[in-house]
């Protein structure tokens, strides 16, 4: 039997978020990875608001392989 295993990943800053919002920002930015696929991660960035999220949220520079 063999098992396999997943990730997705959100991230937020500080320099990005308030800290009163940072957990907020890093939920959205791990729901935008959920969304794109398995094995992938989003990176939170408030000068790039995407539409109807009202966030921001950058692509990642490195795809996460298999």
């Amino acid at each position: 039997m063999q098992l396999g295993m997943g990730v997705s990943v959100g991230v937020a800053t500080f320099d990005a978020c308030p800290p009163s919002d940072l957990l907020i920002c890093a939920d959205i930015a791990l729901y935008e990875a959920k969304a794109a696929g398995r094995n992938t991660f989003r990176i939170y960035e408030a000068a790039n608001p995407i539409k109807g999220l009202g966030s921001g949220l950058q692509e990642p520079r490195i795809p996460l392989s298999n």
